[in-house]
């Protein structure tokens, strides 16, 4: 069985405290004997205790919501997704009921009107943001500047919904596996298809070696 690992995180300095309350862009602040995160839609008040902990948990939550899909990394993404200023099915009529999408892999309705390529730009930075915010969120360990890429690919692809095998096998053993690719969202409406199959074998590649081919 093929393994990639995560990396664990440098430790941080011990001023960091204070340059994250002042700093960091989830908002940590001091609040009487709790260390408040606003984060999202949702607030979480955890225990100060030790103090060396608490540090390093908001010294890690920050280095995680700063990690962004690289520009290799998002041109694989466009690779794989093609460029359309126009509604088309996304299955390519093979999947009854499927997706409509525009730009770059942009869900969307079958009605949907022409846009122009700035537009479909501004689309595609969109999605991508929040998928890597959607990775970053599910993610308790660290990854690697292809790893994450690879993760986000996988996630523009299935949706912003699905936590994918990688990163729950990143979760729980600090491992993902070929498997964890190459054997899921490879089907559309229940029939395989050869160019999910072929992506999900690329963003192992990714993943495992650093190396980008958008090629199909």
């Amino acid at each position: 069985m093929q393994l990639a690992s995560s990396h664990a995180f440098p430790e941080p300095p011990l001023a960091a405290m204070w340059q994250l309350s002042e700093n960091s862009r989830l908002g940590f602040r001091l609040a009487g004997s709790t260390l408040q995160q606003g984060f999202g839609a949702g607030k979480y008040l955890i225990g100060i205790g030790d103090t060396a902990s608490v540090v390093r948990y908001a010294w890690l939550e920050s280095l995680k919501a700063q990690q962004q899909v690289s520009q290799q990394g998002q041109d694989f993404i466009k690779g794989y997704e093609s460029l359309s200023l126009t509604v088309y099915d996304a299955s390519k009529g093979k999947v009854k009921g499927g997706d409509w999408t525009i730009g770059y892999g942009h869900k969307t309705t079958k009605g949907a009107g022409a846009i122009t390529l700035p537009e479909a730009e501004a689309l595609f930075q969109s999605d991508v943001a929040r998928m890597a915010s959607h990775v970053s969120a599910d993610l308790n360990v660290s990854v690697s500047q292809n790893q994450f890429d690879a993760l986000v690919s996988l996630r523009f692809n299935a949706g912003a919904n699905a936590i994918t095998p990688p990163v729950s096998d990143l979760n729980s053993t600090g491992h993902a596996t070929m498997g964890d690719f190459t054997n899921h969202y490879i089907t559309g409406g229940g029939v395989p298809m050869r160019g999910l199959e072929l992506r999900r074998a690329a963003e192992w590649r990714i993943f495992s070696e650093g190396v980008y081919d958008a090629s199909h």
